[in-house]
């Protein structure tokens, strides 16, 4: 896949996808794709960003047979879906929400694109609102299954409803509508007169940042309009809404609190979260209650999200003992011995023979569980072999095309370099530097299926290591 920027001088006449203005429109770039072509353009009256010409795909139509639906549904919530940013606004007015729930008895909350159900998860489970969703897709009806709540299966046009909703969200889904103002107004409809629309979405200026960035922001074949807080803006009072604040999440993305009346309260928002330990630390909270209502079972997928997620927090926050209380039940299960790993390894080809021997996350969680094996346990030897274990299963996933996600990326280099780190304090300097050697020769070449260069810290500590293990090797 290639983005090809434009000059900024080629002008096209056509019409806009959300003003209707048709004056010439600047060209900003090309994506090119196999066979397939997207060219992107701005639109200096309402200030958004459209492809044109684009029919958006029919979601409704993806995962058709049950075997891909359960494959895509395990994989989002065990996996890609970030749980941070998909609860982050809720955790932002949190107050606000909880005087809805204390003024009206029962909150009715809809989530409009509710995916796999993350944001259904919370509100029922942390905050105790009524929960209902709408889902195109196959696997978005199987959160019924394991949530024990309503979602519609199709579009938000076919949705009828004699209730109003208290709460109506809508995360990374406006981008997707080729009819936005339609959209916010069947929305607005379905609002109660004091409700609150909270939304997500892509901001515009990811546009011209770094490749995996720019591609995340654009997904071409997915995304029809791309804004910023100026075309929000303006899509907001098109669409009727004149009670508003459109901001910037703690990822970078916009965030939109509409409000159907008037704000009742203008300093909603805690700011403190926007400091991203702060955040972490709500998240942790709030999960560890989420997680307290489901069965404590593997084959749960909303178990697994919820304990790789919490996990991997922990470590990074380096509460080891928590982490290490919070698996100590599943992790006869879950850690396999290396051997098992690589002959597991030779016969996976595809995402859905991976979710039939492993948890998805599993390459991620073994990194994790050796930098609780290093760092807790001291046990350097198995904190080795799981690095190495990790940087494999990383490069398979990666290699054999299984997702284009960061996270794989960055663990991919994390566990060569970690492994190298233990190495060298195991006394095994040669292995530490070849190990090394390799992870720099990533900063200046990296490989195809990753696209993406170390992290420079990573690069300069491996920098500096190399330098002790070639004083080691010499003093031998």
């Amino acid at each position: 896949m290639e983005i090809v920027y434009a000059d900024g001088k080629e002008l096209h006449n056509i019409t806009c996808t959300l003003c209707e203005d048709n004056h010439p429109k600047t060209k900003i770039l090309s994506i090119h794709s196999g066979d397939k072509s997207y060219d992107l353009f701005f639109c200096e009256n309402c200030k958004v960003y459209f492809y044109y010409p684009f029919e958006p795909p029919k979601y409704d139509s993806r995962g058709e047979s049950e075997e891909s639906k359960i494959s895509m549904f395990r994989y989002n919530v065990e996996f890609a879906v970030d749980y941070l940013l998909t609860i982050f606004p809720l955790m932002l007015i949190e107050d606000y929400l909880r005087n809805i729930k204390e003024r009206e008895g029962k909150v009715k909350f809809l989530d409009v694109g509710s995916g796999v159900g993350i944001n259904l998860l919370y509100s029922k489970y942390y905050f105790g609102f009524d929960t209902f969703g709408i889902e195109p897709a196959k696997y978005g009806k199987l959160a019924e299954h394991f949530l024990d709540v309503s979602v519609f299966s199709g579009y938000l046009e076919d949705f009828v409803s004699d209730e109003k909703f208290h709460i109506i969200t809508s995360m990374q889904v406006i981008e997707h509508i080729k009819d936005p103002v339609s959209f916010l107004r069947k929305l607005k409809e379905l609002l109660k007169e004091t409700g609150i629309l909270i939304m997500t979405t892509p901001h515009s200026e990811h546009i011209h940042r770094e490749h995996a960035v720019a591609l995340c922001t654009l997904s071409p074949g997915e995304h029809v309009i791309i804004y910023n807080e100026a075309s929000m803006a303006y899509l907001l009072e098109k669409a009727g809404f004149r009670n508003y604040k459109v901001l910037r999440d703690i990822g970078g993305d916009l965030l939109v609190f509409a409000f159907n009346g008037v704000i009742q309260d203008d300093n909603i928002i805690k700011k403190d979260l926007f400091n991203f330990s702060l955040a972490l630390k709500k998240l942790i909270e709030i999960s560890k209650i989420a997680i307290s209502n489901l069965e404590k079972d593997i084959n749960n997928p909303y178990y697994v999200g919820f304990l790789y997620r919490l996990f991997k927090y922990y470590i990074i926050q380096g509460n080891y003992i928590e982490a290490f209380r919070l698996i100590l039940d599943a992790r006869h299960k879950l850690i396999l011995k290396p051997k098992q790993i690589l002959n597991n390894l030779n016969n996976i080809n595809t995402l859905e023979e991976w979710g039939k021997v492993f948890i998805y996350p599993y390459h991620c969680f073994l990194h994790y569980y050796a930098m609780l094996k290093l760092n807790f346990f001291s046990n350097i030897p198995e904190a080795i072999e799981y690095f190495n274990m990790s940087y494999k299963l990383c490069e398979a996933w990666l290699t054999k095309r299984f997702s284009v996600d960061i996270e794989s990326k960055y663990i991919f280099y994390s566990s060569l370099f970690h492994e190298a780190y233990a190495l060298y304090f195991n006394g095994d300097y040669e292995k530490a530097y070849e190990k090394l050697k390799l992870f720099i020769s990533f900063s200046s070449n990296e490989p195809d299926y990753v696209k993406i260069k170390p992290p420079q810290d990573l690069i300069s500590r491996a920098e500096e290591l190399i330098k002790l293990c070639e004083n080691k090797v010499r003093r031998c």
